[in-house]
């Protein structure tokens, strides 16, 4: 009877033994499969990281870098749809996926792209800063008073005993008389005497030449160089040579054509060239008296062989919009007027003739003009408002002539200033001099200038910034 009691009380003990045992067992599985999906976790976690990382980082990597080569407005035309798209379709890295969201900053300064994750059960989150700066203007910089490329050899022509003349002086920018410059000056040469100050001459402003002179040598003066470079003006070196190149010039475009045009005494002025009339194509186009041009809020275009306003002829423009000419021989002299007072924005001419352009006389041009390769003249107290482009090799401004412009724009020509002319604005030239009682004030472009590709703020520019 012992021995059997005995034996239940093993057999019980074995039993619990065994539950113990199992238990145990039980306990270290679990744990074991915690310990398993705690680790998964962790892996996906990372895993969903890198992924969100990748994917931001791709992007960034594509708008920072453009290996497309996409221009400017293209890339901020790709960024503002992509802003527009709202959540990305989901792309994948690894087996993994990334979902992304981009938005401008409020400021406009930078670009924030949102990227999540995804591993497994497991999500994460990453955000990129991507900073927007404004660019290096992509075109011609207006941002000096006087630059002279010297980009093509002086024009010369033989004497009548074979001698060789030059037409123009060797230096770039010369400064003779009482001549005076206020703002910066600059050419890419660096020769010596490049630049030549005469007595009572002065630049308010930096002397620039071309990268690697000797301002020492390049730029000369009859005395102490702190009598012409006024202070805080100085001589440096330009860090790169700079390139003016002409736009491109216009074909002329065909019209309606209306015959000979003619404004004036008898029927008594003004006269009106009516809106209703649209785009059109003149022979000739004489004013005489005052002619009134309708061109409502939008463009309107005349086509015109022969262009003459003399006399007291004046243009008119009627209406908020503007008038674009393209004019083939152009005559302006005594009191002409165009635009006179107007906005010169309103008025822009593409002039094609060989003929030279003369503002003479008391004649008032308030516009901008291209010229393609003719020379141009603006004489006694003739004056323009606007800008001027010009393919020719000469633009002399001489009387009392003024053009308070935002450009002269001659890359080609030989800019010659004398009596008592005057100009406000920015003088692109191959090659400068000025005399007398003359003075060039810069003043800077406020607004684009048509043709020129240029004179405003740079084109955005995508930079790297910081992960947030």
């Amino acid at each position: 009877m012992r021995l059997k009691n005995q034996k239940g009380v093993v057999l019980a003990t074995v039993l619990l033994f065994i539950i113990v045992l199992l238990l145990l067992g039980a306990a270290l599985s679990m744990l074991s499969v915690n310990s398993h999906l705690q680790t998964m976790r962790m892996i996906n976690k990372e895993k969903a990281f890198y992924a969100a990382r990748a994917g931001a980082d791709a992007l960034r990597s594509y708008i920072v870098d453009n290996p497309d080569g996409l221009t400017a407005e293209e890339l901020m035309g790709y960024v503002d749809a992509i802003i527009a798209e709202g959540i990305s379709d989901t792309g994948s890295v690894g087996g993994n996926s990334f979902k992304l969201q981009v938005r401008k900053s409020d400021d406009g300064s930078s670009i924030e792209i949102k990227s999540t994750g995804t591993a497994g059960n497991m999500s994460s989150e990453v955000t990129y800063l991507i900073e927007i700066a404004e660019g290096e203007p992509s075109g011609p910089v207006l941002d000096m008073a006087v630059f002279a490329t010297k980009q093509r050899e002086r024009r010369f022509h033989k004497d009548k005993k074979g001698k060789i003349v030059y037409d123009e002086p060797t230096e770039a920018l010369s400064l003779d008389g009482s001549a005076y410059i206020k703002g910066p000056v600059g050419t890419n040469s660096i020769e010596n005497g490049t630049v030549k100050f005469d007595w009572s001459t002065k630049v308010y402003g930096d002397v620039n030449i071309g990268p690697e002179g000797d301002v020492g040598t390049a730029v000369i003066a009859p005395s102490d160089m702190d009598s012409y470079v006024i202070s805080p003006g100085t001589r440096k070196l330009l860090p790169a040579e700079r390139e003016y190149p002409l736009p491109v010039f216009p074909a002329f475009p065909d019209f309606p054509s209306k015959g000979d045009f003619t404004a004036g005494w008898w029927p008594a002025p003004p006269y009106t060239l009516p809106l209703a009339d649209g785009d059109a194509w003149y022979s000739s186009l004489e004013v005489l008296s005052t002619l009134k041009i309708e061109v409502g809020s939008g463009t309107r275009r005349l086509r015109i062989d022969n262009l003459e306003v003399t006399g007291a002829g004046k243009i008119e423009i009627v209406g908020s919009g503007k008038l674009e000419l393209y004019v083939s021989n152009f005559i302006m002299d005594n009191s002409g007027r165009i635009n006179d007072l107007g906005n010169p924005g309103q008025v822009h001419m593409y002039y094609n003739g060989t003929s030279k352009v003369n503002l003479g006389g008391d004649t008032r041009y308030f516009g901008s003009i291209y010229i393609k390769d003719a020379d141009l003249d603006i004489t006694n107290s003739g004056g323009i408002q606007g800008h001027v482009i010009t393919g020719g090799s000469t633009v002399n401004i001489t009387g009392d002539a003024s053009a308070f412009v935002r450009a002269i724009y001659a890359p080609n020509a030989h800019v010659y200033m004398g009596g008592s002319g005057k100009v406000k604005g920015s003088i692109i030239a191959n090659s400068f001099f000025m005399d007398g009682g003359t003075w060039v004030e810069y003043v800077a472009a406020t607004e684009p200038i048509p043709d020129i590709p240029t004179s405003g703020p740079g084109k955005p520019k995508f930079q790297n910034g910081r992960w947030k």
